[in-house]
């Protein structure tokens, strides 16, 4: 019997191979997170869009503790370089280091 792997992002288990969860996080993820999480995160960094208002869910914050891992917030400010500032607590959220993914995509 296949041994069944843990999804980084929903944690839950999957048999495939897996797909690549890049930019959300590292590691693999299962078929239903690539489609519902990645594939469209990866469009919206790639168009820029975030917005002030969209929701984000924090995998984790690079070079921190995990204290904020599993938070999520409304994006209510975006600064001149870029970062993500919200309602989840006191640190920027930094697009190009941090895990993460938004939660609903005003876009589609």
């Amino acid at each position: 019997m296949d041994d069944l792997k843990k999804c980084r992002i929903c944690g839950k288990g999957y048999k495939s191979y897996g797909n690549n969860p890049q930019p959300v996080c590292d590691g693999r993820c299962c078929d239903r997170c690539n489609l519902s999480i990645v594939i469209p995160e990866r469009k919206r960094r790639l168009l820029g869009s975030y917005k002030v208002g969209d929701r984000i869910h924090i995998i984790h914050l690079h070079g921190e503790d995990n204290s904020y891992d599993g938070r999520e917030g409304t994006i209510t400010l975006i600064d001149d370089i870029g970062q993500l500032h919200g309602d989840w607590g006191g640190l920027a959220v930094i697009p190009t280091e941090d895990e993460f993914y938004a939660v609903k995509a005003l876009w589609y």
